[in-house]
């Protein structure tokens, strides 16, 4: 992590940007020699290097603008490790991208690009919550999540089984791998199933979800079953606050399903402290009405 994070502080002091100038300046040089002595153009030798020259000054201009802009980032990595939360050259870049739309006609547009992220990351920032993610965003935060996952780690699941769950598509299938990955290394992954008791029973031929039943290996993944029907009767204010579903990790962040009728939306990433501990509280009582997920349960 320390050679990493030096590694990372070098790229802020000396950016890939401010070699290419340079590399620039070297090549006019030698193009105006070879004009000014071998060909006997010096008259042409000398516009190559003038204009190479006023071509580096303007680059260097700007890199040197784009470094003054990013002073804070880079004090801000001296006392933090930002590999952790961002890729600086991710800034660089948007900054670069910025400042090369010139045209007054986009100023508004540029601005309104800038305001939006800027809303975003509010969002994420004050709320602790995504905007909704579509079904690739979904995965493409979920996996990795699974992966890091690390020995002794809890993993809690609710499932409503949504028509969108268990569908054996390629992402569903890399995610069952990343489990039982994650389960083999170590990794607690426990499931509770809010459903129909026949919809329940029909569904224990799916390969997905026999992992979950007691006696199958890996014996870190087990699955519990809720009858949705004796809730809506026994305990209608839980059933009511089941929502769509979630996975969540270690009750630091969660993965909240949204199923939209078109496919737009799947879930969204929450690390609201209420939310999550509401979470933890819903998924605690439908424990107490549960019974473990096996062939005859």
């Amino acid at each position: 992590m320390a050679l990493r994070f030096r590694r990372r502080q070098n790229d802020l002091t000396h950016p890939e940007g401010t070699r290419l100038p340079w590399l620039e300046t070297v090549l006019t040089a030698g193009v105006g020699l070879l004009l000014y002595f071998p060909l006997d153009n010096p008259d042409l030798g000398t516009i190559t290097w003038s204009v190479g020259a006023l071509i580096t000054v303007a680059q260097l201009k700007s890199e040197s603008a784009t470094g003054k802009q990013l002073a804070p980032v880079r004090r801000l990595a001296e006392s933090m490790d930002l590999t952790q939360s961002t890729d600086v050259e991710q800034l660089r870049n948007l900054y670069r991208t910025y400042l090369k739309i010139t045209e007054p006609e986009f100023a508004p547009l540029k601005s309104g690009v800038i305001q939006e992220a800027i809303e975003a990351l509010a969002v994420l920032a004050n709320d602790k919550i995504s905007k909704p993610l579509s079904s690739g965003e979904y995965y493409s935060w979920l996996l990795p999540m699974i992966d890091s996952a690390r020995p002794g780690a809890e993993v809690h699941a609710l499932s409503l089984m949504m028509a969108a769950e268990w569908d054996d598509s390629p992402s569903e299938r890399r995610f069952i791998e990343a489990s039982k990955k994650a389960a083999a290394r170590g990794v607690r992954m426990s499931r509770i199933f809010v459903t129909q008791e026949v919809t329940m029973r029909a569904s224990l031929t799916n390969e997905a979800i026999k992992l979950h039943l007691s006696g199958e290996q890996p014996e870190n993944i087990r699955g519990y079953f809720v009858d949705i029907d004796w809730l809506t009767s026994n305990d209608p204010n839980l059933r009511a606050r089941l929502g769509e579903g979630f996975i969540s990790f270690d009750e630091r962040v969660a993965l909240i399903d949204l199923f939209s009728p078109a496919g737009q939306a799947r879930g969204q990433v929450n690390m609201n402290p209420s939310d999550l501990a509401r979470l933890a509280t819903l998924y605690s009582q439908l424990e107490v009405h549960s019974v473990e997920l096996s062939n005859g349960f």
